[in-house]
């Protein structure tokens, strides 16, 4: 039995995401329609999943565009790595990751796990907003930048703040 449960031929596309004027492009790939119901997308609009393109390997997410369409966008080291650029044809394989999966920076981690409140808001969020502060965190180059955002996410979560799509604290 292969290791992948889904396999496809599919292209590098540009997709827009957004509302109204402010649209962003992003490099994706399109599920193909004879996936939708196999994957229970009505169930889990946004999948997490685990897979190769081009033999390069990933973790990402099918998101929904609309009309029961589906896009994952392609991650900017793999496009680097496999020098694949727009309209090129790719070899998809994947099969559905852990949907409760979370990589926690070291450094937040050993914050929560530090702190039994923490600890306790920590736990009481979904694994997508775990995920939302876990980027925030991770994404930031120096260490200053990294303590600082470990700061600014401990305080969110016992206020019982996130952040919006745009990266706005609510």
């Amino acid at each position: 039995m292969a290791y992948y449960d889904f396999e496809t031929e599919t292209d590098i596309a540009r997709h827009l995401v957004g509302k109204g004027p402010r649209k962003l492009p992003y490099t994706v790939v399109w599920l193909p329609p004879e996936f939708v119901e196999p994957l229970n997308m009505a169930e889990h609009p946004r999948l997490r999943i685990e897979g190769e393109i081009n033999d390069h390997p990933f973790n990402s997410a099918w998101q929904p565009a609309g009309n029961e369409s589906y896009y994952m966008i392609v991650p900017k080291p793999i496009l680097k790595e496999a020098e694949l650029q727009l309209g090129d044809i790719v070899e998809l394989r994947f099969k559905v990751g852990d949907q409760t999966a979370v990589d926690i920076p070291d450094a937040m981690q050993t914050a929560i796990d530090n702190d039994a409140e923490l600890m306790s808001k920590w736990q009481s969020i979904t694994a997508g907003k775990q995920r939302s502060f876990a980027y925030r965190v991770a994404s930031a180059k120096t260490e200053a930048t990294i303590q600082k955002r470990i700061a600014e996410v401990s305080h969110m979560l016992r206020e019982g703040l996130s952040y919006t799509k745009g990266g706005k604290i609510k």
